[in-house]
């Protein structure tokens, strides 16, 4: 059985005209083998902990444009056989 933690994280962006905000988040994945080490099923969860979102701020010659969007979560399932002779 294994398990695995990913964090991913990404500093303010500073452009131009504007700048997006840091972007973090966390992933997570299991892993369990079956029937010796021939069958192994794996899942996987992206930004557990919905903290994804990417903020951004434009601004130009009379405006302002502010911008969020977020992504859902994922869920991920693996199965993998592995080549067994008989």
């Amino acid at each position: 059985m294994q398990l695995q933690l990913l964090g991913n994280y990404n500093a303010e962006v500073i452009m131009p005209q504007g700048k997006t905000k840091p972007v973090y988040s966390v992933d997570a994945a299991f892993k369990k083998d079956f029937l010796d080490g021939d069958l192994s099923l794996t899942l996987r969860v992206s930004d557990i902990f919905k903290t994804m979102k990417y903020d951004s701020e434009t601004i130009g010659k009379g405006f302002i444009l502010n911008s969020l969007n977020r992504r859902e979560s994922q869920l991920h399932i693996w199965d993998q056989l592995q080549d067994t002779e008989f």
